[in-house]
């Protein structure tokens, strides 16, 4: 019989010698690059993603192919920063986590700063890239990447969409946590590009399909339009928590240890 392996996750040496000297533990090292890498991430997403929905009389677009540039930069987004910080990029993902016992309430507040810090840094480097027209395109009520609801439907319905459409997505990432499907993560960021596609396809010319809080702050913050922002907050954020407590107590499942657990079912029958 072979030896069971004793390896770890560990820095290069160069980055280990550097946090001798500086008396940094690994774990505070991972800790700070998971900040990093959401911040850095959101702010990808939201540059990227943003800028991908600006138009003007010299930039085509259109609302399909907004949401396949978003779904594509999601699933850049995860490929680059799955395996650094989860690739969350979105306080109601981070919620979900935290609801499904992944992550602990440090890190979730943690996260959560970053990620505004993220959206608000990636949504100021595309005012400063872009040219204004294209931000905001002439006739339009509001700016890019300020979600706003359709006049033809209420702002309860509007909330209802939004946090259903939240559901759907932190459905899907509480799948991707849950055991059964821990030999199919190679095409993870695929189907999450897929599901943004999905929401934004069917609730963009009703909501906007926000679904991100920190997107939607940092945009309203950057052009002083916070019209629904409450809307576009509460939402994701209810929607989340009511949808990984329910996959969580009806839906997740775990491997576990049957001779175990009938020994402790017996214990507790004395």
């Amino acid at each position: 019989m072979g030896l069971a392996s004793t390896s770890t996750i560990q820095p290069i040496p160069v980055t280990r010698r550097f946090l001798r000297k500086i008396n940094v533990e690994h774990s505070t090292m991972d800790r700070i690059c998971e900040f990093l890498g959401e911040t850095i991430g959101t702010a990808l997403l939201v540059f990227l993603g943003c800028t991908g929905c600006a138009h003007d009389k010299n930039i085509e677009n259109s609302p399909i192919l907004s949401q396949i540039n978003i779904a594509l930069v999601v699933i850049a987004m995860v490929q680059c920063f799955g395996c650094v910080s989860g690739a969350h990029l979105n306080p109601a993902i981070t919620l979900a986590v935290y609801v499904y016992d992944m992550i602990s309430f440090k890190m979730t507040i943690a996260y959560f700063i970053a990620q505004i810090l993220g959206a608000y840094l990636g949504y100021g480097l595309m005012l400063m890239l872009i040219p204004p027209s294209a931000i905001s395109w002439e006739g339009a009520a509001h700016s890019v990447c300020i979600p706003s609801r359709n006049p033809d439907i209420t702002v309860n319905q509007a909330f209802c969409i939004e946090f259903i459409i939240t559901a759907l997505v932190i459905f899907t990432t509480c799948s991707a946590a849950d055991a059964r499907n821990a030999a199919l993560q190679d095409s993870m960021p695929i189907r999450f590009g897929i599901v943004i596609v999905c929401a934004g396809l069917t609730a963009g010319p009703l909501t906007g399909a926000n679904i991100n809080p920190a997107k939607a702050l940092a945009a309203a913050t950057w052009m002083s339009d916070y019209e629904n922002l409450w809307l576009y907050c509460s939402a994701p954020m209810s929607g989340a928590a009511v949808s990984s407590i329910f996959y969580k107590l009806v839906f997740k499942r775990e491997f576990v240890d049957t001779n175990q657990m009938e020994k402790v079912e017996q214990m507790s029958k004395r």
